[in-house]
């Protein structure tokens, strides 16, 4: 008489199991759809905002304007040299007024 009721809770947990199991499929279908679509529409977006920076890029050159992020030490397009400046200045000193 024992093996019944602990068949029967077998059979319960393997039905939960299955049923939630089965839920999380179509949750994770519906989820990679959304993700797909989100995707889809980053990648349009990224595309405009390139599109974007080139022009701009393009109308900086045409007024002779350095484009952004040709910072010191980067070659300029005007006199063709590049400089850079680096490290630091330190200045040690002591003076003694009277002696030991």
């Amino acid at each position: 008489m024992r093996a019944y009721p602990k068949i029967a809770v077998e059979a319960l947990m393997v039905a939960m199991i299955t049923t939630e199991w089965g839920a999380a499929q179509g949750k994770s279908a519906d989820d990679v759809e959304a993700l797909k679509k989100q995707n889809a529409d980053q990648q349009q977006r990224l595309e405009k905002l390139s599109g974007e920076l080139d022009q701009i890029k393009k109308l900086l050159a045409e007024k002779g304007i350095s484009a952004p992020g040709q910072g010191p030490g980067e070659k300029s397009s005007a006199s063709g040299l590049s400089v850079a400046l680096y490290g630091y200045v330190k200045l040690d000193a002591a003076y003694d007024s009277s002696r030991i």
